[in-house]
């Protein structure tokens, strides 16, 4: 699961589809991380909600960490809050683990949001912070 999970969060803007740009990108990684994990519900909610098996949340946790690192990297030039003062580790220790959370409270609740709406919320909060003008 570790490494279907990697392949799909791993996914260049070239392999996603060539012809999108870097929102639509990205919401197509999130729709394919949140259909995987939709599709293998149980396994999900049983591991990630667990306190004794600790390594896979922690192997998911740093796929997370490593893309949005990745993210900030390409973009850190025009990223609004690093523009602002925040510090780069600062917002990568704040949102890997809000994105593993947020995935786990969704399954928890029996996932009440399409993949495809949870992504577009996960690409809004992510395009906004990394743009310098809120009107895009």
């Amino acid at each position: 699961m570790a490494d279907q999970l990697s392949a799909i969060l791993q996914k260049s803007p070239g392999e996603a589809n060539a012809s999108t740009g870097d929102g639509e990108w990205e919401m197509t990684i999130w729709i394919h991380f949140l259909e995987h994990i939709a599709k293998q519900a149980n396994f999900y909610r049983v591991i990630l909600a667990s306190k004794r098996i600790p390594i896979f949340r922690d192997r998911l946790l740093k796929l997370l960490t490593d893309m949005i690192v990745t993210w900030i990297e390409t973009k850190e030039r025009d990223s609004l809050m690093l523009n602002m003062g925040i510090k780069k580790d600062f917002l990568i220790w704040y949102a890997s683990p809000a994105l593993l959370g947020t995935s786990t409270a969704w399954l928890q609740n029996d996932m009440p949001y399409t993949p495809s709406f949870l992504a577009k919320q996960f690409s809004i909060l992510h395009q906004r912070g990394l743009k310098k003008d809120f009107s895009n």
